[in-house]
């Protein structure tokens, strides 16, 4: 290896190619739908650019920790602090209280470079406030400063001990955070997907290839059809890559393989593909890819708030305009003179308005923390509407009796309801996250009719037996299996069936005794079957259904979005018309009707809630904790429509309800 790094032009155009589908990605781009894969390329871009400066340094014997660590200071806090300054005025006008206080702890996670341990925290199946996180994407930055306070070091001991030893530590930690990865994805994709130790392979990748452990590929022709077949590879994984793409893990191999295909076809000399990449424009676009991949997600995040609804194409197509002159400006401004130490020339003064100004920062988010939010900023109606949101996390208390415990420590238990003090259980209200957010109503319902039972919820799992969601956390058919055992051996006789069933029809991969679902129609004919065998069931063991259709929801999260509405004051369109909920209830309707034993009875809960559209809010309160859930408001108001459909169905005894059961198809008909 050379004394000195040489530039290459073509790797500036690899992070525009690295770059671009990111910000095409979050903007929602059409046919971008890999676009995510962008940093996977950084991450290999970064890993060899790195080790090829701390290589060259360590075998001139002139490697310091200190000037890598100033350097990187130059490289990545003087934007990033810009960028988390303009976004903590833009949050002070725009986030309601408790986003302030999560943007606080976001503020305060990025400066110290641990944003992802914050952000894989707050994910999973209750994170329904992503894309109001305006620092979100700084997760990728902690990984990788997260590996250069490890790396450096292991890599100067290794020199230190024996300088050929170096590739094949580097390649096994590479193979052992691969093998990580891939045991981590189907069990714990959210780790797998923030942590730093099952991505580290990939900043390894282009570690690997510094280090002159490869043989040169000399022809030109052969460098051309390398790079060409790593431009395919990366292009394949922008555009056909989703959000359903099991990522990362193995799949991370294509665009991994992609970036470091090129790198190293231009690694020997010029080809046609470095050429390409090499052009001042695209080099351009490279030099301000970190301004940029900084900007855009929050200009996006607080142009989407601003507009109270999803942007059009040519909003996005002007945020992106906007995040590229601010890239433009950052990088010109801030980057520049930085890292050509024109500012702050001195290490020692460097370092310490560094830290001054981290500090800073850190104080900032406690701040937003400490004073809730500023609450005071938001007008008396619009908390009035936001305190629905709170019922969040009392549904959430409530998940320690679900049917199947998160934590296989935990016992089997769901939770008793009614009046279980004075008589045995005798009715289940089982279902999944929605049936949860019902219980109080539930608890009233059975309590004014001298009833007693039990509320069984497991979110994400639809309420029939049978039937398995691939990939998930919670093994749902299990749940509901133990559930059956538990209800036969309770001696209870009503069941009162209630879920979402959006994602079960149109998004979860499913499978029913060996058949997977993984589009709309076998989809749709996995919950058939399942509804079929779980009604047989259930009417063998002597149990009578209810159904309750589903509530309508709002398009957005209802609390928020109403009070951002009146902040403001402008008008917000979030809930759906009564043709929409029709449409989405028609296919469980008919479902419904197919069932050969009959339902005891059908709860309908459109006339409560739509005339021409679906209200989402009533007399000041939101009806919604999120943009499903209904809130304990919600609670209250509708129990006199669900109490009266219910009515004959508790109180009737089971063996007298032949006659009835067929009577009650008739609603089903429209």
């Amino acid at each position: 290896m050379s004394e000195t790094v040489k530039y290459r032009p073509d790797i500036d155009g690899l992070r525009a190619v690295a770059v671009l589908p990111v910000v095409f990605f979050h903007a929602d781009i059409k046919g971008f739908t890999g676009g995510f894969v962008g940093v996977d390329i950084f991450f290999v871009i970064s890993g060899y650019l790195i080790t090829t400066v701390i290589y060259t340094e360590m075998v001139a014997d002139r490697f310091s920790i200190l000037s890598f660590y100033e350097r990187r200071i130059r490289r990545l806090l003087p934007a990033l602090l810009v960028v988390i300054f303009a976004s903590a005025i833009a949050a002070s006008f725009l986030l309601l209280p408790d986003e302030l206080i999560a943007f606080g702890k976001s503020v305060i996670s990025t400066i110290l470079f641990v944003s992802n341990a914050l952000f894989w925290t707050e994910s999973g199946y209750f994170d329904s406030a992503a894309g109001m996180k305006p620092l979100l994407h700084t997760w990728s930055l902690a990984v990788e400063e997260q590996f250069y306070i490890v790396y450096p070091l292991a890599l100067l001991l290794c020199f230190k001990f024996s300088p050929r030893i170096i590739p094949v530590a580097v390649a096994g930690a590479a193979l052992g955070s691969f093998l990580l990865a891939l045991f981590l994805q189907p069990r714990w994709p959210d780790a797998n997907f923030y942590l730093p130790f099952p991505r580290g392979w990939e900043l390894l990748i282009g570690a690997l290839l510094a280090m002159d452990v490869f043989p040169e590929a000399r022809e030109e022709r052969l460098r051309t059809g390398l790079g060409a077949l790593g431009l395919t590879l990366i292009a394949w994984s922008v555009f056909a890559y989703d959000d359903d793409t099991s990522f990362p893990g193995a799949s991370a191999m294509l665009p991994t393989a992609g970036a470091a295909l090129i790198i190293y076809a231009g690694r020997a000399g010029p080809s046609l593909i470095t050429r390409a990449l090499g052009r001042q424009e695209i080099v351009f676009i490279g030099l301000i890819s970190y301004s940029l991949y900084l900007w855009h997600w929050p200009v996006l995040v607080f142009a989407r708030l601003f507009a109270l609804r999803a942007l059009t194409p040519f909003e996005s197509g002007m945020a992106i305009v906007v995040s590229f002159l601010l890239a433009m400006l950052s990088w010109r401004y801030v980057e520049r003179p930085f890292r050509l130490r024109t500012t702050l020339p001195y290490r020692p003064t460097l370092f310490g308005i560094a830290a001054g100004a981290m500090a800073s920062f850190v104080l900032l988010g406690a701040i937003l923390i400490a004073y809730d939010g500023l609450p005071q900023r938001v007008p008396e109606n619009a908390r009035k509407i936001l305190s629905a949101a709170a019922d969040k996390e009392i549904a959430e208390e409530r998940y320690q009796c679900a049917v199947l415990p998160l934590l296989p420590s935990r016992e089997f238990g769901p939770c008793p309801i009614g009046a279980t003090e004075t008589v045995s259980p005798t009715v289940v209200v089982w279902g999944d996250s929605s049936a949860n957010a019902l219980q109080p109503m539930f608890d009233a319902i059975l309590e004014d009719k001298g009833l007693s039972g039990f509320l069984a919820s497991t979110p994400g799992c639809p309420p029939l037996l049978g039937i398995d969601r691939i990939g998930y956390s919670i093994e749902c058919e299990k749940t509901a299996e133990k559930l059956f055992g538990f209800l036969q051996s309770r001696n209870v006789r009503k069941v009162i069936v209630v879920g979402a069933w959006g994602n079960v029809f149109y998004k979860d991969k499913t499978v029913f005794h060996g058949k997977v679902g993984n589009d709309n129609a076998t989809r749709l004919a996995n919950v058939r079957a399942a509804m079929r065998f779980t009604f047989e069931r259930f009417e063998e063991a002597g149990m009578e259904i209810a159904f309750m259709l589903p509530v309508p929801g709002g398009k957005k999260t209802v609390p928020q979005t109403l009070a951002r509405s009146i902040i403001l004051g402008r008008p917000t369109d979030i809930e759906y018309s009564r043709e929409e909920y029709q449409r989405r209830i028609d296919e469980l309707l008919h479902l419904l009707d197919e069932q050969p034993g009959g339902i005891g009875a059908v709860v309908k809960v459109e006339d409560f809630f739509c005339e021409k559209k679906c209200a989402v809010s009533g007399d000041g309160h939101s009806f919604y904790y999120d943009n499903y859930h209904p809130s304990l408001y919600l609670n209250r108001v509708l129990r006199p429509a669900i109490e009266g459909q219910l009515h004959d169905f508790l109180i009737t005894p089971t063996h007298g309800q032949d006659s009835g059961m067929t009577r009650n198809r008739d609603p089903l008909h429209r």
